[in-house]
Protein backbone atom coordinates (compact mmCIF):
# COMPACT_ATOMS: atom_id res chain seq x y z
CA UNK A 1 0.00 0.00 0.00
CA UNK A 2 1.39 3.41 -0.93
CA UNK A 3 0.94 6.30 1.45
CA UNK A 4 0.02 9.69 0.05
CA UNK A 5 -0.13 12.77 2.23
CA UNK A 6 -3.91 12.61 2.69
CA UNK A 7 -4.70 8.89 3.15
CA UNK A 8 -3.52 5.37 2.32
CA UNK A 9 -4.31 4.38 -1.27
CA UNK A 10 -4.90 0.66 -1.15
CA UNK A 11 -5.57 -1.66 -4.10
CA UNK A 12 -9.17 -2.00 -2.85
CA UNK A 13 -9.62 1.78 -2.87
CA UNK A 14 -8.12 1.99 -6.37
CA UNK A 15 -10.48 -0.75 -7.62
CA UNK A 16 -13.46 1.06 -6.11
CA UNK A 17 -12.40 4.32 -7.75
CA UNK A 18 -11.94 2.69 -11.15
CA UNK A 19 -15.38 1.06 -10.93
CA UNK A 20 -17.05 4.30 -9.83
CA UNK A 21 -15.44 6.26 -12.67
CA UNK A 22 -16.78 3.74 -15.18
CA UNK A 23 -20.21 3.37 -13.52
CA UNK A 24 -20.81 7.12 -13.52
CA UNK A 25 -19.59 7.57 -17.09
CA UNK A 26 -16.64 9.73 -16.08
CA UNK A 27 -14.22 7.53 -17.99
CA UNK A 28 -14.80 5.24 -20.91
CA UNK A 29 -14.43 4.77 -24.61
CA UNK A 30 -15.84 7.37 -26.94
CA UNK A 31 -17.47 6.44 -30.23
CA UNK A 32 -14.75 3.86 -30.82
CA UNK A 33 -13.00 1.32 -28.57
CA UNK A 34 -10.03 3.51 -27.62
CA UNK A 35 -9.40 5.29 -24.32
CA UNK A 36 -7.77 8.71 -24.48
CA UNK A 37 -8.06 9.56 -28.14
CA UNK A 38 -9.39 12.86 -29.43
CA UNK A 39 -12.57 13.15 -31.47
CA UNK A 40 -11.59 15.90 -33.91
CA UNK A 41 -15.22 16.87 -34.58
CA UNK A 42 -15.72 17.52 -30.85
CA UNK A 43 -12.54 19.58 -30.72
CA UNK A 44 -13.88 21.58 -33.67
CA UNK A 45 -17.14 22.20 -31.79
CA UNK A 46 -15.14 23.56 -28.84
CA UNK A 47 -13.27 25.87 -31.21
CA UNK A 48 -16.59 27.05 -32.66
CA UNK A 49 -17.85 27.81 -29.15
CA UNK A 50 -14.76 29.61 -27.85
CA UNK A 51 -13.87 31.54 -31.02
CA UNK A 52 -16.46 34.32 -30.41
CA UNK A 53 -15.55 34.41 -26.71
CA UNK A 54 -11.90 35.07 -27.52
CA UNK A 55 -12.87 37.59 -30.20
CA UNK A 56 -15.01 39.49 -27.66
CA UNK A 57 -11.96 39.60 -25.37
CA UNK A 58 -9.96 41.11 -28.25
CA UNK A 59 -7.87 37.93 -28.37
CA UNK A 60 -9.13 36.38 -31.60
CA UNK A 61 -8.04 32.90 -32.56
CA UNK A 62 -6.36 32.58 -35.94
CA UNK A 63 -8.90 31.85 -38.68
CA UNK A 64 -6.69 28.99 -39.83
CA UNK A 65 -6.60 27.25 -36.41
CA UNK A 66 -7.80 23.64 -36.72
CA UNK A 67 -8.26 20.76 -34.28
CA UNK A 68 -5.13 19.18 -35.74
CA UNK A 69 -3.16 22.22 -34.61
CA UNK A 70 -4.23 21.57 -31.01
CA UNK A 71 -4.43 17.80 -30.52
CA UNK A 72 -3.02 14.57 -31.92
CA UNK A 73 -3.82 10.90 -31.66
CA UNK A 74 -0.35 9.97 -32.87
CA UNK A 75 0.71 8.67 -29.45
CA UNK A 76 -2.52 6.92 -28.48
CA UNK A 77 -2.55 3.13 -28.53
CA UNK A 78 -5.84 2.18 -30.23
CA UNK A 79 -5.73 -1.28 -28.63
CA UNK A 80 -6.33 0.17 -25.14
CA UNK A 81 -10.03 0.08 -24.35
CA UNK A 82 -12.25 0.46 -21.31
CA UNK A 83 -14.56 -2.26 -22.58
Amino acid sequence: MKEYAAFPYSPARAAYAAKALADYGIIGDGSNRTVGDFDLSRVQRVLDIVRPVFAAQRQPLPDTLTPGDLVTNAYVDPTVSAR
